[in-house]
């Protein structure tokens, strides 16, 4: 089967390469257009790549050459610095628990190109994510709806060439990656017609402004694509106990990964990828009992999407297989080992009436299922199906056309003006556990533009969960599911208030929310966030009875987490820090020691991050993280990459955990000390 997928994505790919000729040709009557990334022109109801149906706006962007300065190597590593508490097990990306503002990681939404990847096994695999960071264009963060979305936006292609990188470090680590492209030239995912696009050049050009410009790409050659393929392989780092005594295993790990995405006019867009891991898993899933368990997956994906220039709608439909074998006892198979084969599969279709300016309509289709089998029967085979139906109406004003008739805010005339308004109506149907049942998830949000640099926005919206498999019918020698579980239901209210640095170009719109870009064209500012989710049936594992070390998976009553919010953004800098509290409901069958996840979030979590460029073309980039858990010692891991680019090539040295920090994400799982890596790469 790996070799079957590996084939299958190299053949779409050589015909690609036939097809488009390698052609690199602009119209002779429209010249080459520049618009700015910075400035992100991106239509909101039109961009295929991010989320359809929800009010929320993105709150953190990190861009592809942000990224490229971070000393990261995963996704997971990345999500860790821009505000998500990231719960990894092992290094190198082979797994990872993500959560945002209290919440669990079955709870946070993982989208690709707007596509949720769903996982109805477990949320743990979540993070086998089918896309490499070198394919990645940009990573937005939407708060507010459940544990928050992760929307990873991969790079549509940008003319024919090839990059090589290559690392090396210790504990017997490389990683090596390759990138090949065809076709014209490539833009930043968003859909414009010429029209749009020769204005915002054009507004541009006059205000001077040629920070940070893409070339969009013309239709004289409408197919384009590219291949990633990596692989990153680790001896790993020793397995220790908690008072340091090695175990004589080693968290070792072998990752390969491909993705192919092949374009046509950026209308059209078919996405493959496929990633194979093996790594050592001692005490993954079995806290404290010395299990020296090993665990492989293979995730393959595929997405086509579809949007018309003039059609009213757009479309799209993807599909997903996971297949994970787990064996409880490495040297010992027959004691205990589960193979499961998960597939999910769903689309969506979204109509935007022309004569209902802001208004959009979509369905969306899920159906999953599952074949399990194991030492003691495995999970069973089951499957569900869902299906949304939604409505979106949208009002919005720019600052030339609003409420004070084009008056704006900074003349004190008017300190405050509406800037947008957004509702969203979703009804939501599932076939789960033999019954059927519907329920109902309104969303709302609100941008308002105060006196000054300040705007406000706030935000409500209601979401649910239904069950994993694993929470319903997984069993071993610690943990138990049950079958009589009932979905979580989760109310979230927020609000917010930024104050952006006056710069020219004057106010960002709400499409233009705050990154960590660092360097010239940013708009520095500083905000503050408060949330309150209110958790109704929340869904746990919990160790019953307590003091046993065997874990049941339970409704466990309700539960409020509120907490805020603060960030500094500065040219190079970026802080933030976030406090999380748990109100416990009456009903709630639960405390801090004996779960498993609910209340595991760190009560107090600080990020940051700072982007420099030194003398003799020296860059580096520089992470910190700190996080405090209920009842648990705070710890702080500090990373550093310093690069340099010299004629094509880039070399980079990278240490992580600088300070060789002892800590663990997960209990039972000590994190690796100090870990360097040297890197080396050229583009062709």
């Amino acid at each position: 089967m790996k070799r079957k997928g590996m084939k299958t994505i190299c053949c779409l790919y050589v015909l690609l390469f036939l097809t488009s000729g390698f052609k690199e040709v602009l119209s002779s009557d429209v010249p080459e257009v520049y618009v700015s990334v910075e400035k992100r022109i991106l239509p909101q109801r039109e961009d295929i790549n991010g989320p359809r149906g929800t009010a929320l706006m993105p709150t953190v962007v990190i861009t592809k050459a942000e990224i490229e300065r971070l000393p990261v190597d995963s996704i997971a590593d990345l999500l860790s610095v821009m505000g998500f508490d990231v719960q990894s097990r092992g290094d190198g990306g082979v797994q990872s628990d993500i959560s945002g503002r209290g919440s669990t990681f079955e709870q946070t939404r993982v989208l690709i190109d707007g596509t949720e990847i769903r996982d109805p096994q477990t949320g743990h695999h979540k993070s086998d994510f089918p896309v490499s960071v070198v394919d990645i264009e940009r990573i937005e963060i939407y708060r507010g709806l459940s544990g928050g979305t992760v929307n990873i936006v991969t790079r549509t292609p940008a003319g024919r060439g090839m990059s090589v990188g290559l690392s090396a470090g210790d504990y017997g680590t490389y990683r090596t990656a390759i990138n090949l492209s065809a076709g014209g030239v490539g833009n930043t995912g968003a859909i414009f017609n010429r029209r749009d696009v020769q204005t915002s050049a054009q507004r541009l050009h006059a205000a001077g402004d040629n920070r940070n410009q893409t070339a969009i790409r013309d239709e004289s050659n409408p197919l384009t694509g590219y291949l990633t393929v990596s692989r990153d392989k680790s001896d790993g780092y020793p397995v220790e106990s908690p008072v340091g005594t090695p175990r004589g295993y080693r968290y070792d790990f072998d990752i390969i990964n491909l993705f192919s995405k092949i374009t046509r006019n950026n209308n059209v867009n078919l996405s493959l990828g496929y990633t194979d891991k093996v790594f050592g898993a001692y005490d993954f899933y079995t806290p404290g009992r010395n299990f020296p368990s090993r665990e492989s997956t293979k995730t393959y994906f595929a997405k086509l999407d579809a949007s018309g220039r003039t059609s009213p709608f757009r479309a799209d439909m993807s599909f997903r297989r996971h297949h994970d074998t787990f064996v409880l006892i490495e040297n010992k198979p027959s004691v205990y080992t589960n193979v499961h084969t998960n597939n999910s599969s769903g689309g969506n279709v979204v109509f935007s009436p022309r004569n209902l300016p802001g208004t959009d309509f979509g369905i969306e289709p899920f159906y999953d299922d599952i074949e399990s089998t194991g030492t003691k029967g495995g999970l069973g085979r089951h499957n569900v199906f869902r299906c949304n139906v939604w409505a979106a109406w949208e009002i919005k004003y720019s600052d030339a056309d609003n409420s004070t008739g084009g008056v704006s805010p900074d003349a004190g005339v008017y300190p405050v003006v509406f800037n947008s308004f957004k509702v969203v109506f979703r009804g939501g149907y599932n076939n789960f556990n033999f019954n059927t049942n519907t329920i109902f998830l309104p969303e709302l949000y609100a941008d308002f533009k105060l006196a000054g640099s300040s705007r406000m926005h706030f935000y409500s919206a209601r979401s649910y969960r239904l069950p994993s498999f694993t929470e319903l019918y997984y069993e071993d020698l610690v943990n138990k599911g049950d079958t009589n579980l009932r979905p979580e239901v989760l109310w979230n209210h927020g609000a917010g208030w930024e104050y952006n640095f006056r710069q020219s170009g004057g106010l960002k719109s709400p499409a233009e929310t705050r990154t960590i870009s660092h360097g010239a064209g940013k708009l520095p500012g500083v905000g503050v966030n408060l949330f309150v989710r209110d958790e109704v049936d929340v869904l746990d594992w919990v160790e019953s009875p307590a003091g046993s070390r065997k874990y049941v998976a339970m409704n466990i009553g309700g539960l409020r987490r509120q907490g805020f919010e603060v960030f500094v953004d500065f040219h190079f800098f970026r802080f933030e820090y976030c406090r999380t509290d748990n109100l416990l409901g009456d009903n709630y069958e639960l405390s801090a020691k004996n779960s498993k996840y609910a209340l595991r979030n760190p009560v107090n979590y600080v990020s940051a991050t700072m982007l420099y460029d030194l003398p003799f073309g020296f860059r580096y980039g520089l992470t910190g993280v700190y996080k405090e858990r209920q009842q648990e010692k705070g710890y702080a891991v500090y990373s550093l990459k310093l690069s340099r680019k010299v004629h094509g090539f880039e070399i980079g040295a990278k240490v992580e955990n600088l300070l060789d920090e002892r800590y663990e994400e997960i209990p039972g799982v000590v994190q690796p000390g100090r870990w360097t890596e040297f890197s080396i790469s050229y583009n062709f």
